[in-house]
């Protein structure tokens, strides 16, 4: 592992996470507003967002890297679990980082290391497609 593959790894799977994230929210807010709900479980929606958002930058990080997916796609879970922490933080200064947190945080590692194994395979798969491709 070198720190060019760290870095393309972090870059692209963090780009992938954060726009996942995105799109999940405004189809969240969209939801939201379409159907006029009074009671939405928001909590289990936005965990739901998070690991799919994490695991998605958790593939394309894994895929950027080539080798070790399991460390690139912790790290990528590692670097959005930073940067959620702090926008948490300037959005809402009193929150704190206690017991629950630390507890959602270790599945959302996991679910990023799994990632980054599933876009080692995904990769090679994808490789491995053009080679038997090129043989016929």
């Amino acid at each position: 592992m070198t720190d060019k593959t760290l870095t393309a790894a972090l870059i692209s799977g963090g780009k992938m996470a954060m726009k996942v994230t995105a799109i999940g929210g405004v189809g969240l807010l969209l939801y939201i507003l379409i159907t006029n709900q009074k009671v939405v479980y928001l909590p289990q929606a936005l965990i739901g967002i998070t690991i799919v958002s994490v695991f998605m930058g958790g593939i394309k990080g894994g895929m950027s890297a080539g080798t070790q997916g399991w460390l690139h796609g912790f790290m990528v879970a590692l670097m959005y679990i930073i940067i959620s922490t702090i926008i948490r933080f300037f959005l809402f200064p009193e929150s704190n980082f206690d017991q629950v947190s630390l507890i959602l945080a270790c599945p959302i590692l996991a679910v990023g290391s799994i990632g980054g194994v599933a876009g080692i395979n995904a990769r090679f798969l994808r490789r491995k497609k053009r080679f038997v491709a090129k043989i016929y």
